[in-house]
């Protein structure tokens, strides 16, 4: 089998979309299929839509999403159609809907994304405050694009349902199949205990926050939990990984690194080493469609205490690789959860080999890359 792998931008970059569209990518060709990219495209009249954008922005104080802009769709739908006829693949497999919305072929079409507009719009700060254009745009878009698919996967139940119920898309031809953790090299059984034993030897309570936004991600619960946490007799410290908090949160007992490129070996050996000593991913986050973090977490054998918000459901399992809590609670009860375990060493121990676990069993991109060969599979014996 041969498929289109398009985008519309680089899918060879690790850089883009959090890397999502390079092991996406990387874990059908590992499946066995041929994987011909197609991307990135080029955006005609570039200027012109920029301009609009900064007309809205400037004048009317709303977001204008240029990408969605039919003339920009159709651009993309006659680079992709162009490069189709010369590959004749299988199968188009597009990243997102933008690339298909306007695309006519005779091969069945497929994409994957981690959310559907109904459920970003005014959910992330970058779909709020959206000009009436960009949404009457983006719906139809997106409408389009479902219409057009013979087969949609989305990595969480929060994003597959919304398609079914926001625009009407007959179930059979949605599947949900969680991506995988960004990872090229995962510990072993041996390693995960090894990790777990030397964390329950510590004395301190060692806390971890990954994520580029302070505020979305719940930097300040964070905080506050590690201080209630000391408070209660438990010594914590806090590690902030990817993000530089406001000045009022500067502590003793955190410690701020502020990015780490994973394309860099000495940065990913730095991340590594807070995944394997750390105790708990302690991520409060406000608004997640997913959190590719978390899967690495459990592929490191650490339990993760979040929020149950967005896709964040469709990772992290109560009792199984950690916990989400509900949007309303603060510090008290992150700290009450926290507390719970960290004086129950054979439950944390637990929950923590459960949670490699679950990144062996459904939080790789091998299995990933196995459930989707199976529906390509499927759609072509139809």
């Amino acid at each position: 089998m041969k498929i289109a792998y398009v985008s519309t931008f680089d899918a060879h970059l690790v850089q883009s979309w959090s890397g999502l569209g390079y092991y996406i990518a990387k874990a059908i060709e590992q499946s066995g299929i041929e994987v011909e990219y197609v991307g990135p495209l080029k955006e005609k009249n570039s200027l012109y839509y920029k301009a609009k954008q900064f007309f809205y922005r400037e004048l009317f104080k709303k977001r204008h999403i240029r990408q969605a802009e039919p003339a920009i769709l159709r651009e993309n739908a006659r680079q992709i159609s162009k490069q189709i006829k010369e590959l004749n693949p299988d199968i188009v497999f597009a990243v997102w809907t933008y690339p298909i919305a306007y695309l006519e072929c005779e091969q069945p079409i497929v994409f994957t994304a981690d959310a559907t507009f109904p459920l970003m719009h005014d959910y992330y700060d970058d779909y709020s405050n959206l000009s009436d254009t960009t949404i009457k745009n983006t719906r139809k878009m997106e409408q389009l694009a479902l219409n057009r698919s013979s087969a949609i996967i989305y990595c969480s139940e929060w994003a597959a349902n919304s398609a079914v119920k926001d625009y009407g898309i007959n179930p059979d031809k949605v599947h949900v199949v969680p991506y995988g953790a960004n990872i090229d090299y995962a510990p072993n059984e041996q390693q995960i205990e090894t990790f777990i034993q030397n964390r329950s030897k510590s004395e301190i309570c060692k806390l971890l926050f990954l994520g580029v936004d302070w505020e979305r991600k719940g930097g300040t619960i964070a905080y506050n939990t590690m201080l209630e946490l000391n408070k209660r007799g438990i010594a914590t410290v806090l590690t902030v990984c990817g993000c530089i908090p406001p000045k009022e949160f500067t502590h003793s007992q955190v410690s701020v690194i502020p990015f780490l490129d994973k394309t860099k070996t000495t940065d990913r050996e730095h991340l590594n080493k807070l995944l394997q000593d750390s105790h708990f991913l302690l991520l409060p986050t406000r608004k997640e469609a997913y959190g590719l973090v978390f899967c690495e977490a459990c592929a490191y054998g650490l339990p993760s205490i979040t929020t149950d918000t967005g896709g964040v459901s469709e990772i992290i399992h109560d009792g199984i690789n950690g916990y989400t809590l509900p949007l309303e609670l603060g510090a008290k009860e992150y700290a009450d959860k926290i507390s719970d375990l960290w004086t129950n060493q054979d439950q944390y121990k637990a929950l923590a080999h459960s949670a490699h676990n679950e990144y062996q069993k459904r939080l790789n991109w091998n299995s990933a890359g196995k459930s989707i060969k199976s529906i390509l599979e499927n759609l072509l014996l139809k």
